[in-house]
């Protein structure tokens, strides 16, 4: 079978592989020695496929076999095999669809294989039109010319497998005009291949998302046209334009499945999974299942799938040594324990979740018309970043990897951080903070500003007997068992057992080995040092931290005084606004309350006849008399740009007094307007007093009352 892109395309090295395939030798002659292929061969799609048969001058083509998920053309592998076409899919769902479509093209020039995923986002008004789009792009300029847009049904498809047959057949009927042919235009595509999938060339993969990111947002916010790497009309692709304008999407996304934002700590997926929490109006605790149903129902998910979303979910809820010094989710069921780093969890339908008390203290109500959010077609959805009141990348960590980068740093205490905070509000410098793990027995020491050693606790028991009872982070009690103490229980060809035995008497929280040995092992285990010994010592490097910056850029923080910072100067910005927020809700209650007041008094004085009336006379004498439009309401159209002028203030406009009810007319209901008004005007009073910074104190000092109550 000949395969129908050069061999500097492919990844795997010749003695990495067993699989066995025969190309056609015009490819070796016009790319590559046989020598160069032996010392760096890549692959554009990561195909374990190798070059084992090289004749000069001879073509000795074979049939593939015996490759699992293989659906091989029939004339592949005979002199035929040029004019054969290889169909790669992701996942058995959608190579069982594109098995159908060779029902009618055939099967002499097609096959198929599992490989990759295909992305198709076909947009469906009704079953008489149906518009197509082969890229996101096109499908948001075709929206932005459609004025009724909003009367289509839109649907996303995230692979093959959510098409019907019926559509596969449609597009297999169709081929040429489905099927787009990868050309090789020499250097520019050898180097786009190279830079993009060589180690050697990760310096420039960095600076190639980095530029991707900051070219994207300066073209979504130009009148220039966007590019697309797919349209209808699209029938040939350079490897070049492939890798810059398609694979660079995919590269992207995969950094914003796993990389956080300095903001709020969190991952897309984590914030969607917050977002529909605190939207959820039943405040009742819901299964990890039936969540991962909210959230996906609720926001948008082509990039997650059901069983990454409730690991996702348990994540945030977990609350064990080493996980989440606070985590956002209450685990209501068993979530996992440290005997197994949480992979004995039970099953998603079986347990339950429920924001945490704590949650919405750090995820402060007030903040939510401060965010920028997300659109998902007709609706808004999770934010671009959440806006805590503490930095959580601090307090719960990270641990990712992203295209070329690894990310590792450590957690603090979180009562460290406000303290560091208050410093900084004070125009103070923030101190050192010792990394902190709740719950953690054993001790972290420094050795410069970027290593530390991580210990376990031991001790002796007896002339025979050392108990464990802290392991060094990062591993389980199950995983401790397996590797370090059943080789030295059994030992090995080289090294003779060093202990006669061990038991073990954890808990789900707690860690417990006793460990019996001779006297004379005893010896040399406290010569040895029971640490090394016991593999009780860890060295921990932390790494520059990959992380969204506020502006929505990739970039890498050294220490952590550079997140502080960063975190620091936005987050007060925000309770700038959030103190003009709270002033302007306030004056507007407050002028409320005053017309409120002033109606009832106009009714009882005879100014203002109520009985017998149509609205719209009302309304006529409520202006004539002065009475404002309803001033909440006139604020949030303020918020939304959406001002209305005098002439366009309705009836609805002053619902809020013509809907009093008649209990606002007695003595008593007077007197309950006049204790809310000043209760509105004295919080007023003290919020105009106080700065931002004053504001955001505060919500240290009752975040730090309730981390005290909770404990």
């Amino acid at each position: 079978m000949s395969w129908p892109v050069p061999v500097d395309f492919l990844l795997v090295k010749l003695k990495q592989s067993k699989t066995h395939v025969s190309v056609q030798p015009i490819w070796f002659k016009n790319f590559y020695t046989r020598e160069k292929i032996e010392r760096d061969t890549f692959s554009l799609f990561q195909i374990d496929f190798i070059f084992s048969q090289i004749q000069d001058g001879e073509q000795n083509p074979t049939k593939l076999k015996d490759i699992p998920h293989l659906e091989d053309a029939i004339n592949a592998g005979t002199a035929e095999s040029i004019k054969c076409t290889l169909i790669l899919t992701k996942g058995d769902s959608a190579k069982s669809q594109a098995v159908t479509g060779l029902g009618v093209v055939g099967r002499a020039k097609y096959g198929v294989y599992v490989l990759q995923e295909e992305l198709l986002n076909v947009q469906e008004a009704s079953r008489k039109e149906c518009v197509r789009f082969y890229s996101l792009l096109e499908y948001e300029e075709w929206k932005s010319d459609t004025e009724n847009w909003q009367h289509y049904r839109i649907k996303h498809y995230q692979g093959l497998g959510s098409m019907t047959s019926e559509e596969m057949e449609s597009v297999f009927t169709n081929l040429p005009s489905h099927r787009v042919i990868f050309k090789h235009n020499g250097d520019d595509d050898d180097r786009a291949i190279s830079m993009a999938f060589s180690k050697r060339h990760s310096g420039q993969h960095r600076d190639w998302l980095d530029f991707w990111n900051k070219a994207s947002k300066w073209l979504r916010e130009s009148p220039y046209p966007k590019l697309h790497l797919y349209r209808r009309e699209t029938r040939h692709v350079s490897f070049y334009e492939f890798v810059h304008r398609g694979l660079v999407h995919y590269t992207n996304m995969e950094h914003e499945r796993y990389t956080r934002s300095i903001m709020d700590g969190l991952t897309v997926g984590q914030r969607k999974i917050i977002f529909t929490c605190i939207k959820r109006t039943d405040k009742e605790e819901v299964t990890v299942a039936q969540l991962a149903g909210l959230v996906a129902a609720r926001t948008s998910l082509c990039n997650y799938d059901e069983e990454n979303l409730t690991r996702t979910i348990i994540g945030l809820a977990h609350d064990f040594v080493g996980t989440n010094n606070i985590n956002l989710l209450q685990p209501i069921g068993h979530f996992g324990t440290r005997l197994q780093g949480g992979e004995d969890a039970a099953s998603p339908r079986q347990i339950s979740t429920l924001m945490s008390q704590l949650t919405r203290i750090i995820f402060h109500p007030h903040d939510d018309w401060l965010l920028k959010h997300r659109t998902d077609g007709k609706r808004l959805i999770e934010p671009e970043f959440y806006a805590p009141i503490i930095p959580m990348i601090l307090v719960n960590g990270i641990g990712g990897i992203g295209t070329d980068w690894t990310t590792s740093r450590l957690i603090y205490n979180p009562r460290d951080i406000i303290e560091n905070i208050m410093r900084m509000l004070n125009g103070e410098e923030p101190i050192y903070m010792n990394p902190w793990i709740k719950g953690y027995q054993g001790s972290i020491q420094r050795v410069d500003d970027n290593t530390y050693v991580i210990s376990g606790e031991v001790s002796k028991l007896s002339a025979t007997q050392v108990v464990i009872t802290e392991l060094p982070l990062g591993i389980s009690v199950r995983n401790y068992r397996e590797s370090v103490m059943e080789n030295l229980l059994h030992g090995s060809e080289k090294i003779p057992p060093l202990i006669t035995g061990y038991k073990e008497y954890h808990t789900d929280t707690t860690v417990r080995f006793v460990v019996n040995m001779t006297e004379e092992k005893m010896q040399q285990a406290e010569s040895q040092g029971f640490h090394d010994l016991f593999r009780l010592q860890c060295t921990h490097t932390v790494t520059p931290t990959l992380l969204y910056d506020p502006n929505g850029f990739l970039k890498n923080y050294d220490s952590n005084n550079d997140i502080l910072k960063t975190y620091f100067d936005v987050r007060l910005n925000l309770f700038e606004e959030r103190k003009k927020l709270l002033t302007g809700e306030l004056q507007a209650s407050c002028k409320k309350l005053t017309n409120e007041i002033r109606y009832v008094h106009a009714i009882w004085n005879g100014d203002l006849i109520v009985n017998r009336k149509k609205i719209n006379v009302l309304v006529e004498e409520l202006r004539r008399l002065n009475f404002d439009p309803d001033p909440l309401r006139a604020r949030m159209k303020n918020q939304n740009d959406n001002v209305k002028t005098e002439d366009e203030v309705g009836d609805d406009d002053f619902s809020y007094l013509l809907m009093m009810n008649t209990r606002s007319l007695t003595l008593e209901g007077l007197n309950e307007l006049l204790q809310n008004q000043k209760f509105k005007m004295k919080a007023l009073e003290i919020a105009l007093k106080k700065s931002a910074r004053d504001l955001w104190r505060d919500s240290l000092t009752f975040l730090l009352k309730k981390m005290d109550g909770k404990e």
